[in-house]
């Protein structure tokens, strides 16, 4: 996946979806409640392609996100 840095926010959207996969066995996550951990958020787009892949590849309950800084027009 190429860098995110400077790319408009449709164009993040579209470069993270599909960009991960689990490798390994989701039998420890299926039902779990996992966290994500993110630097810095700017559209939020990495975490909810973490978190879609996580609930739908994994089979986690559900996915919270600690985020250490983000960026003041992030939505998510």
């Amino acid at each position: 996946m190429a860098p995110l840095r400077g790319q408009a926010e449709p164009d993040r959207w579209r470069a993270v979806r599909g960009a991960f996969a689990l490798g390994f066995s989701t039998r420890m996550l299926r039902g779990a409640r996992v966290a994500v951990v993110d630097d810095v958020m700017t559209t939020g787009a990495t975490l909810s392609e973490c978190a879609r892949v996580l609930r739908e590849q994994g089979g986690a309950a559900q996915v919270d996100a600690i985020v250490l800084a983000r960026q003041p027009w992030s939505v998510i």
